[in-house]
């Protein structure tokens, strides 16, 4: 029987843009359960930043790629936290 590790991960996030200015800082240093998903991490982001829930399109992008919300997160992933971008 295959038991699930108990033991939380950790990981860190880079922060660009708006999302750095908000929260302070370049990175944020996380302990998240396993088996977290991109949308349960935004979750644990905002509850410690309250500021960061204030963006409505803040992507998440994991190892170099746009991250959908079911993705699972994994304990080495480089994750980065994208501010919406605007253009003309």
């Amino acid at each position: 029987i295959f038991v699930k590790d108990s033991v939380n991960m950790k990981i860190n996030i880079l922060l660009f843009g708006i999302t750095r200015d908000l929260a302070g800082t370049r990175m944020l240093g996380l302990e998240i359960p396993p088996e977290t998903t991109v949308a349960e991490l935004k979750k644990l982001i905002t509850e410690r930043y309250p500021a960061l829930g204030d963006l409505d399109s803040v992507a998440v992008a994991v190892n170099n790629e746009y991250a959908s919300n079911d993705l699972l997160i994994r304990e080495h992933d480089e994750i980065a936290l994208l501010p919406p971008v605007s253009g003309g």
